[in-house]
């Protein structure tokens, strides 16, 4: 039905493909890099922990909405800056207090608001 299995001994251009007909594959080039294209939803289930380490850059495009649900805390280590470039609206709401620690806060809008 046009699934595809293929294991390629070629010197110099070894490679490992498993394709289904839909398009969806995964593929081990001869330098060791993966590719993987699933062509319709995607699930991936951890059912204890899970660490993902990567020794380089990452970048993450989503191209429609995204929520991320944590069940605990939240923390983020950041050795560098942070930045946040949003053309919406903001909100930031807590249930408990709001605690902000910098030595400088640098606050630049046409209008600031301060409600109690």
């Amino acid at each position: 039905s046009g699934h595809i299995l293929e294991l390629d001994d070629t010197p110099g251009v070894e490679r490992v493909a498993i394709e289904h007909r839909s398009g969806t594959f995964q593929e081990i080039h001869p330098d060791g890099s993966m590719v993987t294209r699933v062509v319709n939803d995607n699930y991936t289930v951890i059912c204890k922990d899970d660490s993902i380490w990567i020794g380089g850059k990452v970048n993450v495009v989503i191209g429609g909405d995204a929520t991320v649900s944590v069940g605990g805390n939240l923390k983020a280590d950041i050795t560098g800056n942070a930045t946040m470039d949003v053309a919406g609206t903001t909100d930031i709401t807590g249930s408990k207090a709001i605690t902000v620690v910098a030595p400088l806060i640098d606050l630049n809008a046409t209008e600031i608001k301060l409600n109690s």
